[in-house]
């Protein structure tokens, strides 16, 4: 452990109550050895934690900074402390064996560990937080190469408060910034660091403790409320997540996501309509693709470009038009085909569709 070494003291509330005694390497891991003065045992039970507070530590982004210093004896050679939450709690015997975080809040964070299971490392280190929903709700402890399933698994704490989120089909996927010509997106990740964000599906599953990360967001997580549908194309072209969807060049939804049809000859396009304009759809709805440029040239004609906006034209979109007003709403998982180019009677649907 760096800055542990023999004779590191151990602290409680920054007073030494015992020190390192000695450390050995086996397999599972670094065990470190610490004996508690015979005055100061009681201090110790099974609801302690301990952490690291070696040196000076410096912590926080562009926004604000923590220095944490726990004494002047630490700060030089290195040193442990701990916390005991319940005084009350069950005693131990010699030999008990706790973890010894990185940190206090990582140490205090909670008892829910769980395991997640990604592909590969890129991205992920100890301390990346995890979110729900802009909200912190724990941290990564460590990083475990797994030999069986070739990936790498992510040891993490739950807030014990947030013991909720463990369900069977709970989806966990890496947020790192996105640089592009046509799309930016989690720019805020350049100053805070890539985290893991955490969502609930419809129907949480049973407790689990275990689960699949992904590098990037699952297909079938709307990102805003509203009608979920599916358009079924023979290619994909230049349609990404995030491409936008417009009625009469207004944005009014977004492609949530994609993946090939089984059998795989077309592929379906899972499509997110803004609650607000859900009412715009309906089972006559036509929609195609706005993504590129359109160039008619002609002798005597001159030339045409179009495109619907600078948007569709760098990053893809998707326009749909409705013939009239909607007599029964859709439901969400209906399919429609999408078009390459639109016909022009679909350009002349001007339907009076009230929104509320």
């Amino acid at each position: 452990m760096k800055g542990v070494d023999i004779g590191s003291p151990v602290l409680y509330r920054n007073v030494p109550v015992g020190f390192v005694q000695s450390y050995d390497l086996k397999d599972r891991g670094l065990f470190i050895h610490v004996l508690i003065e015979a005055r100061y045992q009681h201090l110790v039970n099974k609801s302690s934690r301990f952490w690291h507070v070696s040196g000076l530590k410096l912590e926080g982004d562009l926004r604000n900074f923590r220095v944490d210093m726990a004494s002047m004896k630490s700060l030089i050679s290195g040193g442990i402390t701990f916390s005991t939450g319940r005084p009350d709690a069950q005693s131990i015997e010699s030999g008990t064996r706790y973890t010894l975080f990185s940190d206090q809040a990582m140490a205090l964070s909670g008892d829910q560990q769980i395991e997640i299971a990604f592909d590969r490392a890129e991205g992920l280190r100890e301390g990346t937080s995890i979110r729900f929903r802009g909200v912190e709700v724990g941290r990564v402890t460590r990083l475990l190469v797994n030999r069986e399933q070739k990936g790498v698994t992510v040891k993490a704490l739950i807030d014990s408060d947030k013991s909720w989120l463990m369900r069977k089909g709970v989806h966990f996927w890496l947020v790192e910034p996105k640089l592009g010509l046509a799309r930016t997106a989690n720019l805020d990740t350049l100053i805070i660091g890539p985290f893991i964000n955490v969502e609930m599906p419809d129907i949480p599953g049973p407790k689990a403790t275990e689960f699949i990360g992904q590098h990037r967001e699952p297909d079938d997580i709307p990102k805003i409320k509203g009608l979920v549908i599916e358009l079924v194309s023979q290619s994909l072209g230049s349609i990404q997540r995030g491409s936008p969807v417009y009625y009469r060049d207004v944005p009014v939804g977004e492609v949530t996501g994609y993946r090939l049809d089984n059998p795989a000859n077309q592929v379906i396009i899972s499509v997110n309509i803004e609650d607000r304009y859900r009412r715009l759809v309906s089972s006559e709805s036509r929609f195609w693709n706005v993504s590129g440029i359109d160039i008619d040239v002609g002798l005597f004609r001159g030339t045409r470009i179009r495109a619907e906006s600078l948007e569709a034209l760098l990053a893809g979109g998707i326009a749909f038009s409705t013939p009239e007003k909607p007599e029964r709403p859709i439901k969400s998982g209906h399919r429609f085909d999408l078009a390459h180019e639109p016909k022009k009677n679909w350009l002349l649907w001007r339907p009076e569709i009230w929104l509320h």
